[in-house]
């Protein structure tokens, strides 16, 4: 058992723990607050080599692990209830969020042990293994604004959050209120977790401007409120516009250089004085 350990030889590049990215089968569920695991089986040769032993080997470690699950089921309850009542209770403290980060040294954790098996003398060995950033750095931080406001003829993106069950309603009528919006200066290229990204440099304008009516509100205190910064502001490595973030979703016209961004932060509280309705 062992986190992911990626990178490497040590000797010519740095070694780290698995991405941070949300589109991971652990991340892309804990990351709404839910207890999550990712469960494998190592490949041994082929597909079915020594397929008996690793089969019973699964059925042990699975079985053990819904066992553990069971026997423990109220605390997990409790624990993602108290997580998600974290993000939702009228008084929580919502923190800044992290739209990117990457890996760094860590003074008190300069090595790594990691097994090696040696070719030449055909055994076994832990070996200390420098050159190993395991410490997530956060490369950039925005404070959550009290919500969004989407343009309702962005249709795309409006489906996508829907898939995500992301809480979201639609002026009645036009309501003026201080927004923050993005124009988008640059767009280069930068390495981020030993990949290519888009590094994006905008200019955050702020301004009192007239919403029209349907255009569509979210809220950010719900239970997607550490998804939506990560989904909706065009720095985000995990962004829907970029390669990073899912370019195959056809939204990065979104992104064009000069533009404003449509996507605006809302900050100050919109209530149901002003007729948002689902």
């Amino acid at each position: 058992y062992h986190e992911y350990i990626v990178g490497g030889p040590p000797e010519e590049k740095r070694l780290r723990f698995s991405t941070t990215d949300i589109n991971d089968s652990r991340q892309s569920m804990g990351i709404y607050n839910t207890l999550s695991f990712l469960f494998e089986g190592k490949r041994w040769d082929d597909q079915t080599a020594h397929i008996a032993s690793r089969t019973a080997g699964q059925v042990v470690a699975m079985r053990s692990f819904l066992e553990t699950i069971a026997a423990n089921a109220e605390k997990i309850r409790a624990t993602v209830s108290a997580a998600r009542a974290s993000l939702t209770a009228p008084d929580a403290h919502l923190p800044p969020v992290h739209i990117r980060q990457d890996y760094g040294p860590d003074p008190e954790r300069p090595t790594v042990s990691y097994p090696v098996f040696d070719l030449r003398t055909w055994s076994s060995r832990e070996a200390e293994l420098g050159n190993f950033e395991p410490k997530v750095v956060p490369l950039l931080t925005v404070d959550r604004p009290w919500g969004y406001a989407i343009p309702e003829e962005q249709g795309d993106l409006l489906a996508l959050l829907e898939r995500h069950r992301v809480q979201l309603s639609r002026l009645s009528k036009a309501v003026a209120v201080d927004v923050e919006r993005y124009r988008i200066e640059e767009i280069s290229e930068v390495t981020v977790e030993d990949k290519e990204a888009d590094d994006i440099a905008v200019k955050v304008m702020r301004e009192n401007t007239e919403l029209p009516a349907g255009t569509v509100i979210i809220p950010i205190r719900q239970p997607a409120a550490n998804l939506l910064p990560l989904l909706l502001e065009p720095q985000s490595l995990w962004a829907p516009y970029g390669d990073r973030g899912g370019r195959h979703l056809a939204l990065e016209s979104l992104l064009d250089v000069g533009a404003v961004f449509p996507v605006v932060r809302i900050l100050e509280p919109l209530n149901s004085e002003i007729g948002v309705h689902p």
